[in-house]
């Protein structure tokens, strides 16, 4: 199979829900390992991994920041005591650098991630509790050690659906650049 075939293939089961984004893209990694720049393949590696503060700003100043999807949550931080209650201590905004692995991880832990492989996004949104959650799952960097971060599921959704509408993206530009001469110059073999 070609590796605009895979690519197809990687897209469609993505889009109909039969793949995790993360999955998707280690997928296209794989597929285009020996095809597509380092800089398309340093970005399908953090998302996967996360990023660094200076990724983010390396790339931004060399002029990749369409690359990147927004990463920054808003909530509100606080202490969490064992009774329950959460005393809280201020407004921020926290740069959310995990990977999309953890990232689903956290989406698992606020719903069912099998309405993923459904496909029905907007199932998906609908069956999001619309009050505050908090992750401890995820580690994000508060003024406290023992601080807890509330926020909004939809600020975790729309990075992933962002990343993911980006990765489609990439997709149909790597099928767009590498055809005809351009393989031919990259002396690559579909």
């Amino acid at each position: 199979m070609s590796w605009s075939s895979k690519l197809d293939q990687i897209e469609d089961d993505f889009k109909s829900g039969r793949l995790l984004l993360s999955s998707a893209l280690i997928l296209t990694a794989n597929t285009m390992r020996n095809v597509a720049a380092d800089t398309v393949l340093f970005w399908l590696n953090r998302e996967l991994t996360g990023y660094e503060k200076e990724d983010i700003q390396s790339m931004e100043i060399q002029g990749y920041a369409p690359m990147l999807t927004p990463r920054n949550l808003n909530g509100t931080w606080g202490i969490e005591f064992p009774s329950g209650a959460f005393v809280e201590k201020g407004v921020t905004e926290v740069l959310l650098s995990h990977g999309i692995p953890e990232i689903e991880a956290a989406l698992d832990m606020l719903f069912d991630i099998s309405i993923f492989e459904k496909g029905d996004y907007h199932l998906m949104i609908n069956t999001i509790d619309q009050s505050p959650c908090r992750l401890a799952l995820l580690r994000l960097p508060l003024p406290e050690q023992d601080a807890s971060f509330m926020f909004n599921a939809f600020g975790l959704l729309n990075l992933y659906f962002g990343v993911g509408q980006l990765l489609c993206k990439m997709i149909q530009t790597l099928k767009e650049c590498y055809t005809g001469e351009d393989l031919i110059k990259l002396n690559v073999r579909s």
